[in-house]
């Protein structure tokens, strides 16, 4: 899988999360889309891909939200490395492996995000994490098997390298 099949999907991912999923939202949860990306092409790929793929879609929804530049794309940078780096461990065909890692992600996102979110505006962090973390991680959970097998087309994982012997 290429790069640039990579990249169309975290594209396509921000559009549609940005367009679709406020109206599937429910009870002002709405599951991320993004993240589910980014754990795939991180368990396909490894930390150094799962970190790019991390901070590029943190980017882009910090630019979105410019009041909390920076903090989606170290969640998410952190979230992609710990998810690629525990890539070799993981069967990276198990659907339940991969949804297992969604929502793990999901809740390492929320929690280093609302941690930063909390440092700079005085905020509440464990009611945070009760009201905003864990609804989150289940939603995002609840559609990320669809989501896996649709990316498990495109973005494969990276061939063995060639021993030199």
């Amino acid at each position: 899988m290429s790069k640039l099949a990579i990249a169309t999907a975290v594209l396509l991912g921000y559009v549609v999360q940005a367009s679709v999923v406020p109206f599937i939202a429910i009870w002002g949860v709405r599951p991320d889309l993004l993240l589910v990306v980014l754990v795939h092409a991180a368990l396909m790929r490894g930390p150094t891909t799962g970190v790019i793929v991390g901070f590029a879609s943190g980017f882009l929804l910090d630019i979105a939200s410019p009041q909390t530049l920076g903090a989606n794309a170290l969640a998410r940078s952190v979230v992609g490395f710990a998810v690629g780096h525990v890539w070799e461990s993981v069967e990276r065909g198990s659907l339940l492996a991969g949804t297992l890692a969604v929502f793990g992600a999901t809740l390492l996102h929320d929690v280093i995000y609302l941690a930063v979110i909390a440092m700079t505006t005085h905020g509440s962090f464990p009611s945070s994490l009760l009201t905003l973390a864990l609804p989150a991680a289940v939603y995002t959970t609840a559609v990320a098997a669809p989501l896996l097998m649709l990316l498990g087309r495109f973005v494969r994982p990276r061939r063995a390298a060639r021993r030199a012997y």
